[in-house]
């Protein structure tokens, strides 16, 4: 996809995650074979990858915080967004707490 305002194409190595929304993955051989995201695979190939704890952030540049696993993948996600700045993690709505309502409440509320 091009950009109409600045002509910038991304590379079409990134993939979407198929039970995320703003997630997306890479091989980082596949970051490796395209010009434009070289420089970003020679800077997360320095990172330790993740085995535990799915929310560590191995890598932040300005737009989108990275995380390098064990497997070889690269999961990006964009800092606007994260659930926060250094995190990988999506925000939900699930995470709304709901009030309780008091039976009695309830009896008198029901017609």
């Amino acid at each position: 996809m091009k950009c109409p305002n600045c002509g910038f194409e991304e590379a079409p190595v990134w993939k979407n995650r198929m039970w995320q929304l703003y997630q997306q993955y890479a091989r980082i051989e596949e970051l490796e074979s395209f010009e434009d995201t070289k420089e970003l695979a020679a800077i997360l190939r320095k990172c330790s990858p993740v085995v535990k704890g799915f929310n560590h952030v191995s890598y932040s540049d300005d737009y989108y915080n990275y995380q390098v696993r064990a497997d070889g993948f690269v999961v990006r996600i964009p800092q606007k967004f994260a659930e926060s700045p250094l995190s990988m993690r999506e925000p939900h709505k699930e995470k709304v707490k709901i009030p309780r309502v008091n039976p009695k409440q309830k009896r008198l509320m029901s017609f």
